[in-house]
């Protein structure tokens, strides 16, 4: 028997057809493209945050300062994925700072900008980086207007324990800290807490040069101070006899001529208003033994220099301690010799950092500051270090005498804080606090701030004159907790109910799902 072909579709019909799909079509792309503006609109889009750590959420902190800003901020990223065999945690890091940029930013366009520099295509990015001066990846640089402030993703944002490649004691490479929250929190306030503060540094004494590269030149520290949002200059107090009033922090790095009695007044009139003081002593013996003047002036302010050179025992080749060479005065500090509470070694610590130290002078209490000053032992020397004296002929002997020179963790960097006289004026920088206070840190190596060195130093000197120029908000943000969400098995019952899902659950769902197709058919 011949089949007969069924009559096709009217043309009438399949316009309607095409007519409703064509309709169904525009609603969904009008709707995507209004739930779209909608969830941009602020006052109108509401963000359910249902992630177990809460990533998709920031901190009650962080907004009220986002809220407040009063000009918008510009967040460029300069990132790269890191070699092998950091190339896999640098790729998870380098996505965590995306996403969280993507939620800081969103719905708040009008307020920060988020611009992604890809480095791989340096055609583009070549022109910004030397707007910026940056000679590093793997840095995120906030601006707004003419202030601007560096982040350096493995030291502010991200901390990473980079394992043990040793076959016996492997141990992978994983990111232990992520505090994207706390870092930009302090960088929006620094960008737009007012004027970019004065560094000045005192010339006319045969200090290190901060302006002419060299050896023994501090250019890499002027240069990062200036990427940091600090207006970098001199003090030469020939020219200007009072240090000037909008200085907000006073440098002093390696003076070989001593200072009179008329410019340490002009100093000690810095201070007596809440202002600040970096200081790294004379490497030089004679130096600083016949610079009485400053000498004094730091021990107003509870500061004594003792004369002579910190060493330490350095290992040979073979890996055995040795003393009696001038390698001792060449040391490292490590996290376990950081004050782990103050602002400026705090993330040193946390990540593990450690610092290259050269020619370095110890630092200790001269009983006769001020009453109210607190002292912080930023950086202390090795348990096995010693102050090495000099001969009268101003030879060393880097050898440890324990009858005559003080052996142990002797400090070489210290922090102090005290309040300024009664009615002194509140400090640049300093945020309107009733009473000014004076800063100051006193540093014993000027080596370790050499441009050799700055790239492994440069963050404590930078978190240094950060703390001294009120840079240092201490926020309450709490680091994130990210961790991936683990079942524990051994602990719980949940493998007995992952059994019974298996064993039971399955086969009774898929039961379920078989008669119900059963019953539908059968009607």
């Amino acid at each position: 028997m011949a089949l007969t072909p069924t009559s096709g579709t009217s043309r009438g019909v399949r316009f309607w057809i095409g007519a409703q799909v064509l309709t169904v079509i525009l609603l969904a792309g009008a709707s995507a493209y209004l739930a779209t503006w909608l969830a941009v609109r602020p006052g109108v889009a509401h963000q359910l945050d249902v992630s177990h750590a809460r990533r998709n959420t920031l901190p009650d902190e962080l907004v009220s300062i986002v809220d407040a800003l009063p000009r918008p901020v510009k967040i460029e990223t300069f990132l790269r994925p890191l070699e092998a065999p950091l190339a896999e945690l640098s790729y998870d890091a380098l996505g965590r700072v995306r996403e969280f940029l993507f939620v800081l930013a969103k719905g708040r366009e009008a307020q920060i900008e988020v611009v992604h520099w890809d480095l791989d295509d340096l055609a583009t990015a070549k022109t910004r980086l030397a707007e910026l001066d940056l000679r590093e990846d793997n840095v995120i640089v906030v601006s707004s207007g003419d202030e601007k402030t560096l982040l350096k993703l493995y030291r502010d944002v991200v901390q990473v324990d980079p394992g043990n490649p040793d076959p016996r004691l492997y141990a992978e490479p994983r990111i232990v800290g992520f505090r994207p929250e706390a870092a930009f929190a302090l960088a929006l306030k620094r960008v737009t807490s007012g004027a970019a503060v004065r560094v000045l540094f005192s010339s006319g004494h045969g200090e290190r040069e901060p302006v002419a590269p060299g050896e023994n030149s501090i250019v890499e520290l002027t240069r990062g101070l200036a990427r940091d949002g600090f207006r970098v200059g001199a003090w030469d107090a020939s020219r200007e006899s009072d240090v000037p009033a909008d200085c907000g922090v006073l440098a002093i790095v390696d003076p070989r001529q001593a200072f009179s009695a008329a410019e340490c007044d002009a100093i000690r009139r810095h201070l007596a208003r809440g202002g600040r003081l970096f200081v790294v002593p004379s490497a030089s013996d004679a130096s600083l033994a016949s610079d009485t003047q400053l000498l004094g002036l730091l021990a107003e302010s509870g500061l004594r220099i003792p004369l002579g050179k910190v060493a330490a025992p350095f290992r040979d080749p073979s890996g055995v301690e040795r003393v009696g060479d001038g390698r001792c005065a060449a040391f490292a500090v490590g996290a376990e010799s950081m004050d782990p509470r103050h602002p400026i070694t705090e993330s040193l610590w946390r990540s593990k950092r450690r610092i290259s130290v050269a020619s370095s002078r110890a630092f200790g209490n001269s009983r006769g500051g001020p009453q109210d000053a607190t002292f912080a032992e930023l950086l202390r020397a090795p348990r096995n270090a010693w102050i090495d004296r000099a001969t009268p002929q101003g030879d060393y002997a880097w050898l440890p005498n324990p009858e005559s020179e003080e052996v142990g963790p002797v400090p070489i960097a210290i922090g102090v804080a005290y309040a300024a006289p009664a009615g002194a004026a509140t400090a640049p920088g300093e945020s309107g606090a009733e009473r000014a206070v004076t800063r100051i840190v006193a540093f014993g190596s000027a080596d370790a701030l050499t441009d050799p060195l700055f790239a492994q130093n440069g963050d404590f000197a930078l978190n240094a004159f950060n703390w001294l120029a009120e840079r240092d908000w201490r926020l309450g943000i709490p680091p994130r907790i990210d961790e991936p969400i683990r079942i524990d098995v051994a602990r719980s019952p949940s493998l007995a109910w992952f059994n019974r899902l298996a064993i039971v659950g399955l086969p009774l769902i898929c039961g379920l799902f078989g008669l119900v197709l059963f019953l539908r058919r059968r009607a």
